[in-house]
């Protein structure tokens, strides 16, 4: 089970492998062609700070952050970020996180030329910053995906404002033809939620073996909200070969032996109110038939099966 607390960091996991992060890099933005090698990319912190109107200091803190980069030259600066719902302000999170990516390329430039008494040999040339938003949820995406969308723009002042657009990447609502552009680990839960959609319950997972089961597996188990992503052993979770379809078995075994546990607890509850409200009837009808205390007790322990009898003495069974 994966605790409150532990959510953000499950979602990140999984994603910040290289050979994932540049298989949704691939996937997404270069229409599968392998651009991006796992082996350009760097992890950069995914912290920054800011102060508030009152001069106080506050950090924020984005998903995952890498850096695309070959020994001679740095291509871009890549952010994702991870949605089970749609957030209407979406796009002033985005700003902010792409904002402080800027500034701190802006202040690294200022330290060079400080260090060279305030000049630079050549023009500094920032790295563009592309923040892909992954969102997992069943509903298509509705809120803004432009920041004009999220302000009211004073009539004459149209022209002058600067707009912001943000990559929202709805994984469920790809075409099925889609998933072909992906190789790692992320085809595989993105197949779970597009043939999800798709198929319903007659959903049949590819035969790809999965490289991160236990990340895969926790991943699955935030976005779906559903525990029973947990069921398959951890020494089986470390063999070779693992597939979606093996995960699928133990998921489905755990929730019928939950749902047959909850049918045993909900009969034997309903037993007990049957048996309770009987021997309420039966107390009640001795009573105006004048039987004393003593009586009614010694009628009703009578009834009551020796195996579920209560010890009064002790008040267990």
């Amino acid at each position: 089970m994966i605790l409150l607390g532990d959510k953000d960091t499950t979602e990140k996991v999984l994603l910040e492998f290289n050979d994932v992060f540049a298989d949704i890099i691939n996937g997404f933005l270069f229409d599968g062609n392998q651009m991006v090698s796992p082996d350009d990319l760097i992890t950069t912190s995914p912290i920054s700070m800011y102060k508030d109107n009152h001069s106080k200091l506050h950090q924020q803190e984005r998903d995952i952050c890498k850096t695309w980069k070959r020994p001679d030259v740095s291509f871009s600066i890549f952010g994702l970020e991870n949605q089970t719902d749609i957030c209407r302000e979406m796009v002033a999170r985005v700003i902010g996180y792409d904002g402080a990516s800027y500034r701190s390329q802006y202040l690294k430039a200022e330290s060079e030329k400080a260090k060279n008494d305030g000049t630079s040999a050549t023009p500094h040339m920032f790295l563009p910053v592309i923040t892909i938003v992954l969102y997992f949820g069943d509903k298509k995406w509705d809120a803004p995906t432009n920041l004009r969308d999220l302000v009211r723009i004073p009539e004459g002042l149209e022209e002058y404002f600067n707009d912001y657009h943000i990559n929202i990447m709805e994984v469920a609502h790809m075409e099925e033809s889609d998933l072909d552009k992906f190789h790692s680990d992320f085809r595989i839960v993105a197949e779970y939620f597009v043939k999800s959609r798709i198929y319903g319950d007659a959903y049949q997972p590819d035969v790809q073996t999965i490289r991160h089961v236990d990340e895969v597996l926790k991943l699955m188990e935030v976005l779906t909200k559903d525990t029973r992503w947990n069921a398959i052993p951890i020494k089986e979770r470390k063999k070779e070969g693992v597939k979606m379809s093996s995960v699928l078995d133990y998921r489905e075994a755990k929730g019928r032996a939950e749902g047959e546990a909850k049918g045993r607890a909900e009969g034997e509850a309903k037993g007990r109110a049957a048996q309770q409200k009987e021997f309420n009837e039966k107390a009640k009808e001795m009573q105006n038939a004048g039987s004393s205390a003593e009586e009614i007790l010694a009628a009703l322990l009578s009834a009551i099966p020796e195996t579920t009898a209560p010890d009064f003495k002790t008040g267990r069974k």
